[in-house]
């Protein structure tokens, strides 16, 4: 053999392992590129996921924060329908006379002897009476109502923040 001939034959065999070595890599590098990429759609089927897992929490807050709104709306009613009711019984009981108002509210007894002389001259019962107990009952109603709405308002903040 020549030394042509030799050296032929080492560049050949030097370029088939360059060629052998580059198809490898190749190989490898496409191996790596696949598990990246299967990779990478594991990781964005896990976050679509949890996206999804997040959303129906939120959906599930928002029916249970609905809920309790409801629940506390459905006591407001009955709170203030029991406040009415109240307001009626107590002008009802001031009315038949089971129920007195303080002094304040009530005609004093030199005014009194005065408001029945006038109204027995005039044959006309003491209208101020029923005036100050339907005030006095709608006063007490007002505070109830107020009450309720207050004690609704409450329950929304501490519902809406968790406590």
């Amino acid at each position: 053999m020549t030394a042509y001939v030799k050296v032929a034959i080492a560049f050949a065999l030097l370029a088939l392992g360059f060629a052998a070595g580059h198809h490898v890599a190749a190989q490898a590098g496409a191996i790596k590129l696949a598990a990246v990429t299967t990779a990478n759609a594991q990781s964005a089927q896990h976050i679509a996921e949890l996206a999804e897992q997040a959303s129906e929490q939120a959906r599930a807050a928002e029916q249970a924060q609905a809920a309790g709104i409801a629940a506390i709306d459905s006591q407001h009613e009955q709170d203030i329908h029991d406040a009415k009711a109240n307001a009626d019984r107590t002008i009802a009981n001031l009315r038949a006379g089971t129920l007195r108002l303080r002094s304040e509210w009530s005609c004093t007894p030199a005014r009194a002897t005065e408001v029945s002389r006038a109204a027995s001259g005039a044959g006309v019962p003491d209208a101020n009476a029923e005036l100050r107990a339907e005030g006095a009952g709608h006063l007490i109603g007002d505070a109830d109502e107020a009450d309720a709405e207050i004690k609704a308002l409450q329950a929304i903040l501490r519902q809406e923040r968790g406590q």
